[in-house]
């Protein structure tokens, strides 16, 4: 599925944006040698990329060519609890 951020993705962004002196010994040693932390970083990131792609997606109620994930399931009734608190000044009805 395309449209979010992969590990990879994510690995490239940060060496690109560190100094590579920086960067290098890390992807040197790999994982066990210190990028696990980073990957691990980078795996809950690609989450929150995939989460964000699908909520975003879902948010269409038709289906089009762009679109990378699944449409809306389609409208449906909400119910919430209101409170309403006002002063005792105000004796004018609230008409909904």
């Amino acid at each position: 599925m395309a449209g979010y951020f992969t590990i990879a993705d994510l690995l490239a962004i940060w060496q690109s944006s560190v100094d590579p002196l920086y960067a290098q010994p890390f992807l040197d040693a790999g994982d066990g040698g210190g990028l696990e932390a980073y990957n691990q970083a980078f795996a809950q990131y690609e989450r929150v990329s995939q989460a964000i792609m699908r909520s975003t997606q879902a948010l269409f109620i038709l289906p089009h060519s762009a679109q990378l994930a699944e449409p809306a399931a389609g409208d449906s009734n909400a119910r919430v609890t209101v409170l309403l608190a006002r002063e005792a000044a105000y004796q004018f009805p609230i008409v909904f």
